[in-house]
């Protein structure tokens, strides 16, 4: 299911605005009711946003994809990217369901073991 839920399930899913727990319960019970789950997303988090009069800008996750364990299952690599929007309010959701999350292999992680192999000066030299 992907639509504006209008509703939000926590306090970090609005910023600028106020937070009504009780609303939040209330959505938050029938999302449990249903078994549903939220899905994770990428591009972005804040789905909602406008800037008022007095220039306070209000963002809020509006805008969910939800799923239950069997869909999730069926679809294990499904992805759900929030888009950059145009002439909007709303941010739009993309549905992948059949990519995975993009992993950066080019990226350098320094292990503190590695000065410790024996090799690892001959290593250091031999590749500079």
């Amino acid at each position: 299911m992907i639509r504006g839920f209008n509703e939000i399930k926590s306090v970090h899913e609005v910023k600028g605005f106020y937070f009504n727990l009780t609303q939040a319960n209330i959505f938050n019970d029938m999302i449990n009711h249903c078994n549903l789950l939220d899905m994770d997303t990428e591009g972005g988090f804040y789905t909602w946003q406008r800037s008022t009069q007095t220039q306070t800008h209000i963002r809020k996750h509006l805008d969910k994809c939800m799923m239950d364990d069997d869909w999730r299952l069926d679809f294990p690599h499904a992805l759900v990217e929030i888009l950059s929007s145009l002439n909007s309010y709303h941010n739009s959701l993309l549905l992948s369901c059949f990519k995975s999350r993009s992993i950066k292999s080019n990226m350098f992680h320094f292990q503190g073991s590695w000065v410790s192999h024996p090799d690892y000066m001959s290593i250091l030299i031999d590749n500079t």
